[in-house]
């Protein structure tokens, strides 16, 4: 998916947060949130601030942060 489609797609940040939910169970969390960062940035770009794709992407950061001991970003 992430050729078949031009880098700022919509499609291409779901790939990317399914990519980040894959490496942060195999335990690279580090890695995880850039593609979850990466993901956000994209969907923040093609549907606005408030969209559910957005809060999507956000809970597993959110999730992802508090996992890793980062709560003072997970509650932003």
């Amino acid at each position: 998916a992430l050729r078949a489609y031009p880098p700022a797609h919509p499609g291409v940040a779901a790939q990317l947060a399914e990519l980040a939910d894959v490496v942060a169970e195999a335990g690279d969390s580090d890695e995880a949130a850039g593609l979850y960062d990466e993901s956000l940035d994209i969907h923040r770009q093609a549907y606005g601030p408030r969209h559910p794709e957005v809060a999507r992407v956000l809970f597993r950061v959110a999730a992802l942060d508090e996992a890793r001991g980062f709560y003072e970003r997970s509650l932003e």
